[in-house]
């Protein structure tokens, strides 16, 4: 069912069309914060690990 009436004149496909282009940048959005947050984690990971190293090299060289 058409949500306005210009879109009662168009064929069905670009209705659709037009109805899903939000949910499509939706979730492109949802698919960006995901993978920032996935790098976050990866960032976050590697700081530990340089954290152990530089503090494991500081007690060995002592």
């Amino acid at each position: 069912m058409p949500h306005n009436w210009r879109e009662l004149g168009q064929p069905a496909k670009a209705r659709r069309r037009t109805l899903q282009a939000p949910q499509r940048s939706l979730l492109i959005l949802v698919v960006q914060l995901e993978l920032a947050r996935q790098l976050l984690l990866h960032i976050a990971g590697y700081r530990r690990l340089v954290v152990r190293i530089v503090q494991h090299t500081v007690e060995n060289s002592v």
